[in-house]
């Protein structure tokens, strides 16, 4: 959680990320498979120079190309416990998930 506090202390979360990722995916997800090059991860980091949740190029670029994470993240709820986690931390977001029935199944079809 000290992470999280600090992060968002020094603008390394901040939620402005979903609305680039927002307009990325308006622009070049209509292909099945979205191919994400090393300038783009260089426009992710954060102020600190990782990327969020201290995910590798790797795990970002693995992420990012799944098309069954991208369709969930999408989602308006997806949207809403991304913009939570970055604004409020993780253990409101626990509570959100907890709270949320709908929440919890969007999670676990992306787990499937």
């Amino acid at each position: 959680m000290a992470c999280i506090t600090e992060a968002r202390a020094t603008g390394k979360a901040n939620p402005e990320i979903l609305t680039k990722l927002n307009k990325q995916k308006e622009e070049t997800f209509n292909e099945k498979k979205l191919e994400v090059i090393d300038q783009d991860i260089e426009s992710t980091v954060a102020n600190d120079g990782t990327l969020p949740e201290g995910w590798t190029p790797e795990q970002f670029k693995m992420l990012t190309g799944n098309p069954k994470i991208m369709t969930t993240i999408q989602r308006t709820k997806m949207q809403e416990a991304m913009k939570l986690m970055l604004t409020a931390g993780r253990h409101e977001l626990e509570q959100k998930i907890k709270q949320d029935p709908e929440l919890q199944a969007t999670i676990m079809r992306a787990l499937r």
